[in-house]
């Protein structure tokens, strides 16, 4: 596919005379706009082509990746929000406790919540808040949501990016549930840090 768009994009470039000698620019006169008018439609057909098939891939990526998650929570008897992050700075078990779901229709409503819609390279901070799935004392899926954005998931080795669908979903649930606004908060960890800091600097 990839390989079909370069050809046809190339031609397109070489018939408008972009690659073209001097020296023979007058001979290519007569057969570029042939060229042209052939070549052009079906490069931009393959560009049309490409770019769908590119949001279907990644749309079915998304829906198996939901699908993975969905299956990976579904025995979980609790949903543990704590006031932290992904587990890559500190203690998670040390974390303050924000809110604990048990009633199983209000865990399956939760659960669905979280839609995925591919995956995205993951960023540097350790996510704000952090939300484990339980079932009995052993954590299921230990994770963090980023930017508000994406779900980092302990053990994978990229951020799941969230729905639409999801963003506004969880973003009003939290707000509501935990007061926090996931946009924003994002990175607990660094806020403490620099609360750190600028006490170490008032006592210097």
């Amino acid at each position: 596919m990839y390989a079909g768009m370069a050809l046809s994009l190339t031609a397109v470039a070489l018939a408008f005379g972009l690659l073209r000698p001097r020296r023979v620019e007058k001979s290519l006169g007569k057969w570029r706009i042939w060229l042209v008018s052939l070549l052009a439609p079906l490069a931009v057909l393959q560009v049309v082509i490409g770019l769908a098939a590119l949001r279907r891939g990644s749309l079915i990526g998304g829906q198996m990746r939901t699908s993975a998650f969905q299956a990976e929570i579904a025995d979980a008897d609790r949903v543990v929000i704590r006031k932290g992050g992904g587990g890559c700075h500190c203690d998670t078990d040390r974390d303050d406790v924000l809110y604990v779901i048990t009633n199983k229709t209000e865990l399956a409503e939760f659960g669905k919540m979280f839609r995925f819609s591919g995956s995205s390279m993951p960023c540097g901070c350790c996510g704000y808040p952090g939300v484990d799935w339980w079932k009995g004392d052993k954590r299921i899926v230990l994770s963090a949501i980023h930017h508000g954005i994406t779900l980092r998931v302990k053990g994978s080795s990229g951020d799941l990016r969230l729905s639409h669908f999801s963003r506004l979903a969880l973003s009003k649930w939290f707000e509501e549930h935990c007061g926090i606004d996931i946009k924003n908060d994002f990175d607990y960890t660094r806020h403490e840090e620099d609360e750190i800091e600028s006490l170490g600097a008032g006592l210097d």
